[in-house]
């Protein structure tokens, strides 16, 4: 009998299985990036509807269906938690990504992988990554496509800035006001219309703000004579009390790197206005301040 003359508690590998798990070490090392297939979900931030199954379907807004940002993106927890403003709906300019692939206008297919790394582009916050390989400043990048271009892997070498989003001057700030019983996965697409809503008060509401220019920081609602903080879940949340929306909302609002305070009072819509079928339920509507109110 031949005896084994080595520990028999070490593991000894051949070449080619030390060459493979170099390379997955490699590939982990470089990989800060990955595709989501987002097809009808409304993501973390509210910024598609439920019924999204491409750029034009998605409800968002007018700087993405336009085709001014490129892509929506997860952002990862890791800087969701640690920003000094909130980052749905925020803007970041990817300066270099190599491993990625050309797409249609809709997200819907995928073309020839961009030899090394494409042009400079725009990417807005639309999810919240909280898998353990979302580390701190990796992107999953939203398309519309039950299947992934991951034969030659992910993304990777991905490098982006926090910038400005490109809001046009005449375009308003948008608001999808949500309650306890719409705006979830599981409401049922009715007819309903604003005054199934808010025609009596509430104790519970939530306000998703897009098309701002950069991250909102604090938002306050008037409330019996006084402005009451909202609370910040993936929208700006009250629940301190009874709450007439029929009244109207009267906010101010706080926005990073911006000087002054905006007030924005907002209208309800007329009560037989319908409510958004892709939100489940959610007052979709404009306010007044638009992006020349807000420049930086």
């Amino acid at each position: 009998m031949i005896l084994n003359s080595y520990p028999t508690n070490h593991h000894f590998y051949t070449p080619w299985a030390l060459f493979v798990m170099w390379l997955t070490v490699r590939s982990e090392m470089r990989q800060n990036a990955t595709y989501n297939s987002l097809i009808r979900q409304v993501g973390f931030c509210r910024m598609q509807s439920f019924d999204t199954v491409s750029r034009f379907t998605s409800e968002s807004v007018p700087m993405f269906l336009d085709g001014r940002i490129l892509m929506g993106v997860g952002l990862s927890n890791e800087n969701m938690k640690s920003s000094e403003g909130f980052l749905c709906g925020a803007c970041l300019r990817v300066t270099h990504v190599e491993n990625f692939y050309e797409w249609n206008s809709e997200l819907t297919q995928w073309g020839g992988m961009i030899p090394e790394s494409p042009p400079p582009f725009l990417v807005m916050v639309m999810d919240q990554c909280t898998d353990p390989v979302c580390t701190r400043d990796f992107l999953d990048f939203d398309i519309y496509n039950e299947h992934q271009p991951v034969m030659n892997g992910n993304p990777y070498h991905v490098e982006w800035t926090l910038v400005p989003c490109p809001v046009k001057e005449e375009e308003p700030m948008e608001y999808i006001l949500c309650t306890a019983t719409t705006c979830h996965a599981d409401d049922e697409a009715q007819n309903l219309t604003v005054g199934d809503i808010i025609s009596t008060p509430v104790e519970y509401w939530s306000l998703t703000i897009r098309n701002t220019r950069m991250p909102l920081t604090q938002v306050m609602v008037e409330y019996q004579g006084s402005f009451i903080p909202l609370r910040l879940e993936n929208a700006w949340v009250w629940d301190q009390g009874p709450y007439s929306l029929k009244d109207g909302i009267h906010l101010k609002i706080r926005i990073k790197d911006h000087p002054q305070i905006l007030n924005e009072v907002l209208e309800m819509p007329s009560l037989d206005t319908p409510t958004s079928i892709g939100y489940r339920g959610g007052i979709r509507f404009v306010g007044a301040v638009s992006g020349d109110e807000v420049k930086l």
